[in-house]
């Protein structure tokens, strides 16, 4: 009876671990399942928590985005004076330290309908370095040639000074390389944007000559980026136009990733598809 009993015994133990592992294997394919991407090949972001005083500063801009979307929509309708929109726009600039563009006097709101800056593409030079890219294209565009510290501006250097690692580049750091590197504090990041938050962040910012940067998360339940159908992965992308196409609210991004030819080069999205790539804690740098 004693040698049945610890056959019996054995049995249940053997059991219960064939149970175990099956649950913890099936545990590990439901975390891959749902990872936002595989980092290690593509990475690029690590979640962030801003601090109360961003949000605020990214709340504030945005909403001051907003009234001047207003306005120059009211504009259009003969609602207000293309004077009215040029002083509000003016107002802005002085309280946010932005020089004034050099054909200031010819600003005409049509150009506020589409606009696409001529950002150029670069390819990334790693994997993950989206992040450091996006940002040179930004950077090379705004005429930087060297850093706080004097350093050169190229991916590299970028990737350094924002602590880019295989796993990606943390959100803040993006607005932190872009201001420093910009000598300013124009810009802020905000998460979880609206379709309506991130067409107004991209078609205000494109209006006063600055690109944008979007921090995406593509997988079955947000969507993908154009190319990137079926892959999931976190990715940064600079945003550089905006327009409306068929009463759809769209922009205009550079994917620097060039071993995926599908995906490399600059593509028009809907405002709403992107911003379901950019739930909380992904968002936009504008």
């Amino acid at each position: 009876m004693a040698l049945k009993s610890k056959v019996v015994i054995l049995r249940k133990v053997s059991r219960r671990l064939v149970v175990l592992w099956l649950l913890i294997f099936l545990l590990s394919l439901s975390q891959r399942a749902f990872a936002d991407g595989p980092v290690s090949e593509y990475g690029n972001q690590k979640p962030t928590v801003a601090s109360p005083e961003d949000i605020a500063k990214a709340k504030q801009k945005l909403q001051r985005f907003k009234q001047l979307y207003e306005l120059s929509e009211r504009v259009k309708k003969g609602q207000a004076t293309q004077k009215a929109y040029l002083n509000a726009l003016n107002n802005f600039r002085e309280d946010y330290g932005i020089a004034q563009p050099l054909n200031s006097g010819g600003v005409s709101i049509q150009t506020h309908t589409s606009e696409n800056l001529g950002v150029m593409l670069v390819p990334q030079q790693t994997s993950y370095w989206c992040g450091p890219a996006s940002v040179f294209e930004v950077l090379q565009y705004k005429g930087v040639y060297y850093g706080p510290q004097g350093q050169a501006m190229n991916q590299a250097n970028l990737a350094a000074y924002m602590n880019t690692d295989t796993s990606g580049t943390y959100l803040y750091q993006i607005k932190r390389a872009l201001n420093d590197w910009l000598r300013t504090s124009f810009y802020v990041y905000f998460q979880g944007p609206t379709a309506e938050d991130t067409y107004v962040a991209t078609h205000s910012d494109i209006g006063l000559n600055y690109p944008v940067i979007y921090d995406t998360s593509s997988n079955s339940i947000n969507g993908y980026l154009i190319g990137w159908e079926g892959i999931s992965l976190d990715h940064y992308v600079a945003g550089t136009g905006h327009r409306v196409n068929g009463g759809v609210k769209e922009v205009y991004y550079l994917d620097t990733y060039q071993q995926n030819s599908a995906a490399y080069g600059g593509h028009w999205i809907s405002a709403s598809r992107i911003s379901k790539l950019m739930p909380f804690p992904y968002g936009i740098t504008f």
